[in-house]
């Protein structure tokens, strides 16, 4: 539900693999959300960055639907990918919905993950950072 002001988001977990998608999850209070999405990010204070040099706060993105996009720029279907997934994320911010995807890169250098960033709309967990290492873990 991208609805604004909804009180609560329901989950699911699909694998990469194309496995079966899990069921949905019980409902989870935009709050307690917002404390794991910061969790994973490296706290609330923790720094995204943008293609081009913007940066955003973490604690920004509390009480927003937050998708984690693992991807690299070696990665022929995730290229094929991500404008799709930048059309849908335009088209959900146009429309005022409360919503933010964060790039986790799985590239082998900083120069890669800058160069397919500037490709996507939505801000990156910085390549050096010990909260991307973690993600991917």
């Amino acid at each position: 539900n991208l609805s604004p002001g909804a009180d609560g988001y329901y989950f699911r977990v699909r694998p990469s693999t194309g496995g079966v998608s899990s069921g949905a999850s019980e409902r989870v209070a935009p709050a307690v959300l917002a404390q794991g999405i910061a969790s994973v990010l490296g706290g609330p204070a923790a720094t995204l960055v943008r293609s081009g040099g913007g940066e955003l706060v973490a604690s920004s993105l509390a009480g927003k639907v937050v998708a984690f996009y693992c991807s690299a720029s070696w990665c022929p279907p995730c290229k094929q990918f991500t404008p799709q997934l930048a059309a849908f994320y335009n088209r959900a911010r146009a429309a005022g919905r409360p919503f933010e995807v964060v790039f986790v890169s799985c590239d082998r250098d900083q120069t890669s993950m800058d160069s397919y960033l500037g490709h996507m709309p939505w801000p990156a967990i910085p390549y050096g950072s010990p909260a991307r290492e973690a993600a991917l873990a």
